[in-house]
């Protein structure tokens, strides 16, 4: 439904959304605050982009390798009629002064990005590329010859390259096989940030942390570790708030937020519902399990 919103619409979705979980929980005040404006402006992004659908990596009836991703990075950044470097470069120029505003020790990361994308010292696309491809030697190479902090960096344009990152998505999920997969995205290979059940028999269902693909999983696996003894996972809850919850397992350390839909009337909104369950992942880590995926808040804990 939303992907028919116009760019200010969605960013009004997720102002709206954001409003409700500040009622409904006046803690999450200042968290809230640091997040809104950069999230709402990856809505607006992702909103304002085509649709991403060309060229395809393969026909649909391609088979899919169990436990290897369906589409690599060359999948995702291939676009006939997208000028990649200019999308991430006004990208970047939009989001800076949101993630700015909310994370001020990002200030100096900033100021060094506005002055190499202003000289021309830094390939951007060649930065998401090797950031995509877990290339840490070049992605440090490219940094030091614009002169900026690889790990500010690196998280500036992940933020910037997100919502053209789950548009793609959108376009290649078709490819998927249906039922159920592995604990890793099938798509693009990244980890969960989170869990839900729904429909009358208690689908697990996962929700990637870099592209936003949903994908069917075994409700008795680590999606991280697939370790399937009983014994050593579990939950916890807090009370009065029981449709959220965290998994966690003691084999690998690793925990999951997750969500209980089974008898809502509407779909959460999924670029900040991770958000509104911080308090989750604040009682997690005081355990001494670690997030299945680093994410922009759980980072903060």
């Amino acid at each position: 439904m939303s992907d028919a919103l116009t760019p200010d619409q969605a960013a009004a979705r997720i102002n709206q959304a954001l409003d409700e979980m500040q009622t409904q929980t006046p803690a999450l005040a200042q968290v809230i605050g640091a997040f809104r404006g950069s999230i709402a402006a990856q809505a607006a992004l992702k909103a304002g982009l085509p649709a991403l659908d060309q060229p395809q990596p393969r026909p649909p009836s391609a088979h899919q390798t169990p436990g290897l991703p369906l589409a690599g990075v060359a999948d995702f950044l291939l676009v006939d009629g997208l000028d990649l470097p200019r999308h991430l470069a006004q990208a970047v120029s939009r989001l800076l002064p949101e993630l700015e505003r909310g994370f001020p020790a990002l200030a100096p990361a900033g100021a060094a990005l506005r002055a190499a994308l202003a000289a021309g010292d830094l390939d951007l696309a060649g930065a998401l590329d090797a950031v995509l491809g877990g290339d840490r030697t070049r992605l440090e190479k490219l940094c030091a010859q614009a002169g900026v902090d690889a790990p500010g960096f690196e998280f500036i344009l992940l933020q910037a390259a997100k919502p053209f990152l789950e548009r793609r998505a959108q376009a290649l999920a078709g490819r998927l096989a249906k039922g159920e997969h592995g604990g890793s995205c099938p798509l693009c290979g990244s980890l969960p940030e989170l869990s839900y059940l729904q429909g009358a028999a208690g689908e697990r269902w996962l929700r990637c942390s870099l592209c936003a693909t949903h994908w069917r999983f075994s409700r008795t696996t680590c999606p991280v570790c697939g370790n399937q003894d009983q014994e050593k996972m579990g939950f916890f809850f807090v009370e009065g708030r029981e449709e959220q919850r965290v998994d966690h397992c003691s084999v690998c350390g690793k925990y999951l937020v997750g969500l209980d839909l089974r008898g809502k009337d509407r779909e959460p909104v999924w670029e900040v519902v991770g958000l509104g369950m911080i308090h989750l992942d604040i009682l997690a880590q005081q355990r001494g399990f670690s997030p299945t995926a680093a994410l922009a808040w759980n980072r903060l804990v």
